[in-house]
């Protein structure tokens, strides 16, 4: 290709007066284009390779950006409600970790920790001692029933 008609053809595609088949050209020419470069070459490459470029990038529509903008405001909304919260509990001693250990036994409150500790084993105690005495009451029906069908 002479020089003067691809210059004609860059010319044309900085007007905005290429026809599509032109453009085609234009890009083919362009891409087997050897250095070195005129200056309008160079012009016209980058140009054509940045618009090649923002064409095959997925557009990111303004409503994707609006949706994740209101989402980092409602997550920034629900720390500082949180952080609040956490602070207002400090304030007004209704969170004190001293007290955290709390047991209501007979409808009373127990909040001494040994205390808990205490009733908790005396009733895993009690639970362990009834599936004992459910286990060797269920072997001594088996037995009896193993018994009768035996006679038989």
């Amino acid at each position: 290709m002479n020089e003067e008609y691809i210059n004609r053809l860059i010319e044309l595609y900085f007007d905005g007066s290429t026809t599509l088949e032109q453009e085609d050209e234009l890009r083919r020419i362009l891409a087997d284009a050897r250095p070195p470069y005129s200056p309008q070459i160079e012009s016209a490459m980058a140009v054509m390779g940045y618009t090649a470029v923002m064409q095959a990038r997925p557009a990111v529509s303004r409503t994707s950006v609006l949706r994740r903008s209101r989402m980092a405001m409602m997550a920034a909304s629900v720390s500082i409600m949180l952080a609040v919260g956490l602070c207002w509990m400090l304030v007004s001693g209704r969170y004190n970790p001293d007290n955290s250990c709390v047991a209501y036994v007979g409808g009373e409150k127990v909040v001494s920790a040994e205390e808990v500790m205490m009733i908790m084993d005396s009733q895993l105690n009690s639970i362990s001692l009834a599936h004992d005495n459910f286990e060797s009451e269920l072997i001594e029906q088996h037995q009896a029933i193993s018994e009768i069908f035996n006679q038989l």
